[in-house]
């Protein structure tokens, strides 16, 4: 079954969006992969389970809700969203520093007063955000609200990953330019 065909069944009835589905958890060409990556970087058969369904759903859903653009293959997409789905359920630990409990607190606390205090600061940033580039609006929301990896957004953009990394720093520095 090419893309194409996964598409047309997931936007048909309940048999078809099922007969999709069923396609997808069997039948991709992924789904050994992604088993083999989630098993060497530290997780078990049940983490595989889970973040493949999950990836599924979610892959389901970006089809349905027109978010898949076809820029990538039906399979490379699940393929990154099952890998930052792993991602996140990777302990905390081992990727942030522990720091002082109270200095942490006093920060976050400090930080919070100041998003309730200065509402005009938000209007700001939603202005300047505005005046960017389409391009540079969609780079940013997917990388910081959606959670996009670089990786993921080099792959929808067809550019390199180091490529990624400098349009988000050029965006951010615009932004900045703006506020």
């Amino acid at each position: 079954m090419n893309d194409q065909q996964i598409m047309t069944l997931l936007g048909s009835s309940p048999n078809e969006v099922n007969r999709a589905l069923t396609y997808l958890q069997k039948k991709m060409k992924t789904i050994p992969i992604l088993r083999k990556w989630i098993l060497s970087n530290g997780g078990n058969l049940q983490d595989f389970e889970d973040v493949a369904a999950e990836a599924i759903f979610d892959l389901y859903l970006a089809i349905k809700n027109l978010k898949f653009r076809q820029e990538v293959s039906i399979a490379t997409f699940f393929m990154i969203i099952a890998k930052n789905k792993w991602r996140s359920r990777v302990p905390k630990q081992k990727r942030t520093v522990l720091v002082d409990d109270n200095s942490f607190l006093e920060r976050q606390l400090s930080e919070k007063t100041n998003l309730i205090t200065d509402e005009s600061k938000s209007d700001s940033i939603l202005l300047s955000f505005n005046k960017l580039s389409a391009e540079c609006k969609e780079i940013l929301i997917s990388y910081y609200h959606d959670g996009f990896s670089l990786e993921a957004i080099a792959h929808e953009y067809g550019i390199k990953y180091q490529s990624a990394k400098n349009k988000i720093f050029r965006c951010r520095a615009k932004l900045r330019e703006f506020l």
